[in-house]
């Protein structure tokens, strides 16, 4: 399988402590919720990133490939239509969505 980018959504927030064992993924909150997102090289990598989830007790609400990052601003991730910095303490929001929502999806 190519790389590809994933979004995994879990209930509630989580601390730093709990963002680094991401590693290079990047950690966004929004309202009851945390995003994990980024690229991976593969279904094993999606594989141990759901059983990271599971065994650091997270609830997983939904998961979705994203489309590809535009090369033109590498620090911009697609969500939902929504650019989102990226990066451990990064908040969600941008210029199109000055109040830092994300539009919904569907939960698994």
């Amino acid at each position: 399988m190519a790389r590809a980018r994933y979004e995994v959504r879990v209930n509630g927030m989580l601390s730093e402590r709990m963002r680094s064992a991401f590693g290079t993924l990047d950690v966004a909150s929004v309202p009851a919720q945390t995003i994990v997102f980024g690229e991976l090289a593969g279904v094993s990598e999606l594989s141990d990133l759901l059983a990271l989830c599971g065994a650091m007790g997270l609830e997983v609400v939904s998961l979705r490939r994203l489309p590809c990052q535009p090369d033109s601003d590498p620090g911009a991730t697609a969500v939902n239509g929504a650019g989102v910095r990226g990066g451990p303490g990064s908040s969600a929001g941008s210029a199109g969505d000055p109040d830092g929502r994300i539009d919904p999806v569907e939960e698994v």
